[in-house]
């Protein structure tokens, strides 16, 4: 195996003292299993794929899906969807209590990918930095948009002694 049996007593040990963390957690945080073997033990295990986020860029219709803070607190990052289902990217095995609240949240399905933790946080920042940039470009976008138009309007007024038109290109 990857781990000593001493390894592991030493890791049940410390987990039994009420860290509240798995097994696997247990183990790569005190060195013992570097975080790749554990996830590819534990995509064996849960039948996922490991995935490589450096190689994935993030569908901006699977990141409207969950807002920011709730995918960085939770270590998700939402990658695409497909139908009624939102494949999500995590670096642990998902919690029932997690997948109701990604579901809920999103409103449909939730699938899960895993991935390297660090991989996951750096993918996050590059991909939430990136859709901040395209609301900013669409709310310019809206702004340009309402300002011709109203280079366009004509303006009604009505003075009580009789109703008058203004062309607004004609101001500018």
């Amino acid at each position: 195996g990857l781990i000593s049996t001493k390894q592991l007593e030493r890791a049940l040990a410390e987990q039994a003292t009420g860290t509240g963390s798995r097994l696997g957690d247990t183990l790569v945080r005190s060195g013992v299993l570097g975080e790749r073997d554990y996830l590819e033990t534990l995509a064996e295990q849960l039948g996922l794929p490991l995935v490589d986020l450096r190689q994935i860029v993030p569908e901006t219709e699977a990141l409207t899906r969950l807002p920011e803070p709730l995918v960085r607190s939770d270590a998700v990052l939402p990658l695409r969807v497909t139908g009624d289902v939102l494949l999500v990217a995590i670096a642990s095995e998902p919690t029932p209590e997690l997948v109701a609240k990604l579901t809920e949240t999103a409103g449909i399905s939730i699938a899960f990918d895993l991935a390297l933790r660090e991989d996951v946080t750096r993918a996050i920042d590059r991909s939430y930095s990136a859709l901040s940039g395209l609301e900013h470009l669409a709310e310019t976008y809206d702004d340009a948009v309402t300002a011709t138009d109203a280079r366009d309007a004509v303006i009604t007024i009505d003075s009580g002694a009789g109703t008058d038109s203004v062309d607004v290109q004609a101001l500018l």
